[in-house]
């Protein structure tokens, strides 16, 4: 757990592992869990392969002790509220999380500018069979 680490600490901390992304996560004190991503240089909303990491090390360390049923609970992180599903099965828990939809904020490039690109049109196909 971060245990009140400063954002210089952890970006800090992220640099000298060198990973290509470091969590670092907190109890909150509605039972959820704040995660935090850092690359080697800057923080990041989101890293999904770190979350199910962050998860399994809870579990590893005796801080989540789900069971054969599993516990739901929430990952709080800069891009929003991620629902997981955390289960011990055979030696390894298995952690399962959602996924929203991506939302893309002012795309480089349009669809007009893809579609001439790779030679399609932006409009809707006609239909190759009719009845």
């Amino acid at each position: 757990m971060d245990d009140g680490l400063t954002e210089e600490v952890m970006r800090k901390i992220a640099a000298e592992l060198a990973a290509p992304t470091t969590g670092f996560v907190s109890m909150c004190s509605d039972g959820t869990w704040g995660i935090r991503f850092f690359t080697p240089t800057q923080e990041i909303d989101m890293c999904g392969h770190v979350l199910i990491g962050v998860f399994s090390a809870l579990v590893d360390q005796g801080n989540i002790r789900p069971g054969l049923s599993g516990i739901r609970t929430t990952a709080r992180t800069r891009a929003g509220d991620v629902g997981v599903l955390v289960a011990q099965r055979d030696q390894r828990p298995l952690i399962e999380m959602s996924q929203r939809l991506p939302v893309i904020h002012n795309p480089a490039i349009v669809r007009q500018e893809i579609a001439e690109m790779i030679g399609v049109s932006t409009e809707k196909p006609t239909p190759l069979l009719t009845h």
